[in-house]
């Protein structure tokens, strides 16, 4: 991965955004490194997505697609929703998040190479949720509590904010880092709402079986007694494992999580991967 940073931290220091060559050249680094060339045949670069103008990024089970069109609404929606209080370089920005889409599609890439070990209770999640896809519109109506997606933006936002992390500080300020992170960090507690009256987090995990109760699942062969012992059966595991699966979080790591990305970082540059990690 040090070959993807030195390009990014050079594409930075020239003041010039990732280019097309740029990004197939990252994709083939990663498929290279994670050794997944039997599931990525080609990476195709495009103007716009057919089905949809504003899908930046696919992954169809054997190629890798970005949209040119896509990928700019993705920025400047939220580069123009940016805080007044913090104004990083632009050209940073924008490749901070072209670096998110590239992550994000690389998840996906890791569910289906997942897909495999049938015994890990991360891959048995994924099958749980893909078999919700056989419920017309399930997946359109719940895309933002969807398990594999909830996994693909947390690790496109935390992979990305992780490079960011090591970016020498001429490029990338203890100050600039705080905007990587609020946005890594809203991202992720998006999908978990807050339930006042019991003072609970609801995890995007919950929330998809309360959706899915709504039908009959045994059509479908979904055990959801299987499915809600799965859920809860990750009390161990550190926080960064637990929102990268959408799973239940603790009112205190909720509250822990936020306060991450509200503290005034300045002067010092939080990682905020390791801090998730040694958190549970």
């Amino acid at each position: 991965m040090d070959e993807i940073l030195k390009l990014v931290i050079k594409r930075n220091q020239e003041r010039k955004e990732l280019t097309e060559q740029d990004i197939k050249r990252i994709c083939h680094i990663m498929i290279q490194g994670k050794r997944y060339e039997e599931y990525v045949e080609e990476v195709m670069y495009e103007n716009e997505c057919s089905g949809d103008l504003d899908t930046a990024g696919k992954y169809d089970g054997s190629n890798l697609y970005f949209y040119q069109e896509g990928l700019d609404r993705f920025i400047m929606t939220n580069y123009d929703a940016l805080p007044k209080n913090l104004d990083g370089t632009k050209v940073d920005f924008i490749n901070f998040f072209t670096l998110v889409i590239i992550f994000h599609e690389f998840a996906h890439v890791r569910q289906t190479v997942m897909s495999n070990f049938k015994l890990n209770k991360e891959s048995q999640l994924y099958a749980f949720n893909d078999k919700l896809h056989n419920i017309k519109d399930f997946y359109s109506d719940n895309y933002k509590i969807d398990l594999t997606e909830v996994n693909a933006w947390a690790l496109g936002f935390l992979n990305a904010c992780e490079f960011y992390h090591h970016m020498p500080k001429e490029i990338v300020t203890p100050f600039d880092m705080r905007i990587y992170m609020y946005y890594t960090i809203s991202k992720i507690l998006s999908s978990y709402t807050v339930d006042g009256e019991k003072e609970k987090i609801v995890a995007p995990a919950e929330r998809l079986i309360i959706k899915a109760s709504d039908y009959n699942l045994d059509k479908i062969g979904f055990n959801k007694d299987k499915f809600i012992d799965l859920i809860y059966s990750g009390e161990n595991l550190s926080l960064y494992r637990k929102l990268c699966m959408g799973l239940p979080i603790s009112f205190d790591s909720y509250a822990y999580v936020n306060l991450l990305g509200r503290c005034n970082n300045e002067g010092e540059n939080i990682n905020l991967v390791k801090k998730l990690q040694h958190h549970r």
